[in-house]
């Protein structure tokens, strides 16, 4: 909501936003265009780890929990795509390896 959403839209599953995601993303790194890093999160196209331990989309998405959930099992995750200027936010088996970052309120 620090970069413009409103709480509605920062509670919905799927894509939301306009531009927060490009304020996220590091200035390189990416496989396809820039971030703007306006607020120095820095997000990295770091990929996710499968529940197998392999790695999936290096250079392509951030993928990061949140400090919410769905369940037991389930988690709520956000994440930022190389071709997408907005962010997605949904709900995920907790089996799955994303990134996490503390943020300083």
């Amino acid at each position: 909501m620090h970069l413009g959403m409103t709480q509605e839209e920062a509670d919905e599953l799927g894509w939301r936003g306009t531009n927060q995601g490009r304020q996220l993303k590091s200035e390189e790194g990416w496989s396809i265009g820039t971030g703007l890093n306006s607020v120095g999160f820095n997000a990295i196209p770091s990929g996710w780890r499968t529940d197998t331990e392999d790695f999936h989309h290096l250079g392509d998405h951030a993928y990061y929990w949140t400090a919410s959930e769905a369940g037991s099992s389930v988690g709520i995750c956000r994440y930022i795509w190389h071709i997408m200027d907005n962010i997605y936010r949904h709900e995920m088996d907790k089996k799955y390896g994303f990134a996490v970052r503390c943020v300083k309120n």
